[in-house]
């Protein structure tokens, strides 16, 4: 298991209190959100154990966003990608979630409230994306 974060991620993070929702690991699971991007992705993981790249970054970023903190959000990425993924448990799955929750191998950001200064990906940005997907297919 992951357990040191890069220099900058402990010392950026924001208290729970700036949480607009909190999920519990099962809630997650049973893609049980308010987001039906997200919603979709954790369906399309537990289906096929697969999941679009773009995606996949989106869907870990978001439990670091409704998890009460870090650490619970990295196990939970962590449980979910080795359940379901079928790459789970390999060294890529672990480095992807890392990269998501706290900010392996990536660049500080912007300093903003609960992600501190890790990369930040939001419903604006996901959206046009899935729905760009979905009308592709139709």
């Amino acid at each position: 298991m992951l357990s040191v974060p890069p220099r900058r991620a402990p010392r950026t993070r924001r208290p729970t209190s700036a949480r607009r929702h909190l999920y519990s690991r099962a809630q997650l699971e049973k893609a049980q959100s308010h987001e039906d991007i997200w919603n979709a992705a954790q369906r399309q993981l537990v289906i096929t154990g697969k999941m679009h790249g773009f995606m996949r970054m989106y869907w870990a970023k978001k439990i670091l966003e409704w998890s009460a903190t870090p650490a619970e959000a990295l196990s939970t990425a962590l449980y979910l990608n080795d359940k379901y993924s079928l790459d789970g448990r390999d060294p890529n799955g672990y480095v992807g979630c890392a990269w998501s929750v706290m900010g392996t191998h990536d660049m500080g950001w912007k300093e903003r409230d609960i992600f501190g200064k890790i990369r930040y990906m939001n419903y604006a940005g996901a959206g046009p994306r899935a729905s760009s997907r979905r009308a592709s297919r139709t």
